[in-house]
């Protein structure tokens, strides 16, 4: 079973809250993510803020279990599909700006509406 466990390396004041993603002794990737916080508000021993009661941590700590979870999922959805290190750890946390594929739909309508206003026109044309 893969275990996510977050952490800083650094006294670096704010030092950045590293991921480490570990699946038995086949998988161990870690990245930087981008969170931060400083190291004395840090509790090594837990792998969060240690006052959850201030809302600033509490709000760091939520994003963290967020990205737990949503980490844990495309691990899970991945596992077989594409090797998991490092790289795959650091693409899903900071993807890369890809431009997105364009819906078919969309293409569709563009395309509806290229026809109908040239259909219009013709039909203004020909009636002055």
């Amino acid at each position: 079973m893969a275990t996510i466990n977050f952490y800083i390396q650094s006294s670096n004041k704010p030092a950045g809250i590293y991921v480490r993603l570990r699946d038995g002794v086949k998988i161990d990737a870690k990245t930087k993510t981008k969170f931060a916080i400083n190291p004395e508000d840090w509790s090594t021993t837990k792998g969060q803020p240690k006052n959850l009661k201030d809302e600033s941590f509490k709000k760091l700590h939520c994003d963290l279990e967020n990205l737990k979870t949503d980490l844990l999922k495309a691990f899970n959805n991945n596992i077989e599909n594409t090797t998991i290190n490092s790289q795959w750890l650091k693409e899903f946390i900071n993807p890369s700006q890809r431009p997105k594929e364009i819906s078919n739909k969309l293409v569709e309508y563009i395309d509806y509406y290229a026809f109908t206003r040239k259909t219009a026109s013709k039909k203004l044309h020909i009636q002055s």
